[in-house]
């Protein structure tokens, strides 16, 4: 009986001792962690930049009289199509009408009177010419068809204003396109100037940006642009530079830029997108890096994998962009590779593993 206790007792012992040593070699065993990393590459990469844009006609003007005057008649809605040459409104022409036959009947008035001072210049001329005219009489002849001659001129040119400002009560579209915005309606009284409707040419859209001066350098470097419409993203239009504004729009401290739509087919006025310029980075274009790679210990830090191992260091940052990159100033080097994910789990020093890359052949690590 005892020997048998004796045996049970040391039975448990080992299983304990067992379980122990177990336990130790379990606790003991070093986690590697794993972490995905970015090589530095060269500076032939190509940086993207983004900027929020909107299509614009390439053409619009602002259409007035140039006649003051009550609005007869404007049967415009907004997004109307308008050929050149269509009118646009009518004034009231009454008046003009009045006018210009006031015009005319000076002019047949003052045709007349010319007409006699020169039949009598002609007759004078002959009496001059025979010494049975004085020079005195003769003068005075000439001076009466020249008058006669100048007034008739002046009455000519009140006819032509007279026709010009009866034509002027019609506004007619100066080019194809299509009425973006009315200012006044039917019925109201305008003034010389006064802005009536606005036309916007149809063909050859724009897309428009707004940018910082810091951009301005960006865009002239850029080797390509593209726009991205928000209701449309699967399809990508090709942008050419046209022109950047050389002065800052009114109350912002932007300046306007205009890219010229390679391909229109699908784009409407109006659309809202995203603008993205593709730059070249050169040799002294600064290192761009994960924002997410970033650590803050008394100062900002990446972590450096180096043959299994992440070592720290301090980096001098700069801007941050929208998509979640920030420009290294400092401290980073050509074929540093830094750990970009991985990086709350892991401390300087410690052994880590690279995350293997997907095949895009073997999704899901299946083969």
């Amino acid at each position: 009986m005892k020997n048998r206790r004796i045996k049970s007792l040391i039975l448990i012992a080992a299983s304990i001792l067992l379980i122990s040593s177990c336990g130790k070699e379990q606790g003991g065993e070093k986690i590697i962690r794993p972490v995905k990393i970015m090589e530095i590459k060269n500076s032939d990469a190509v940086e993207y930049f983004s900027f929020s844009g909107i299509t614009t006609p390439s053409k619009e003007t602002i259409l007035s009289f140039k006649i003051a005057g009550p609005l007869e008649s404007m049967n415009l809605t907004q997004g109307q199509s308008i050929k050149k040459d269509e009118v646009l409104a009518k004034m009231d022409s009454r008046d003009y009408i009045i006018n210009l036959e006031v015009y005319r009947k000076k002019y047949e008035a003052a045709k007349a009177s010319a007409d006699n001072a020169v039949l009598q210049y002609n007759r004078a001329e002959k009496l001059y010419r025979a010494d049975a005219m004085t020079k005195k009489n003769f003068d005075m002849v000439t001076a009466q068809k020249k008058a006669a001659v100048s007034l008739l001129k002046e009455a000519q040119q009140g006819v032509e204003n007279a026709q010009n400002k009866l034509k002027d009560t019609e506004l007619k579209a100066p080019y194809s396109g299509y009425i973006s915005r009315k200012f006044v309606d039917a019925g109201s009284v305008v003034n010389a100037g006064t802005p009536v409707v606005s036309l916007s040419a149809e063909d050859n859209p724009e897309v428009t940006i707004s940018i910082a001066s810091k951009d301005i350098d960006t865009l002239k470097n850029a080797v390509s642009f593209t726009f991205v419409p928000n209701d449309s993203e699967e399809k990508e239009y090709q942008l050419k530079l046209k022109e950047i504004g050389k002065n800052p729009e009114f109350s912002k401290l932007t300046y306007p830029v205009v890219f010229e739509l390679l391909n229109a087919d699908g784009i409407r006025m109006g659309m809202s997108g995203k603008v993205t310029a593709s730059v070249k980075r050169n040799d002294n274009s600064p290192i761009i890096i994960p924002a997410s790679a970033l650590f803050e210990d008394n100062g900002s830090k990446v972590y450096i994998y180096e043959n299994g191992t992440a070592k720290t260091r301090e980096v001098k940052i700069g801007n941050l962009y929208p998509d979640g990159n920030i420009i290294i100033l400092e401290g980073l080097n050509k074929n540093d590779k830094v750990i970009t994910a991985g990086v709350n789990t892991i401390s300087d020093g410690e052994k880590v593993k690279l995350i293997p890359e997907e095949s895009e052949t073997n999704v899901g690590n299946v083969l």
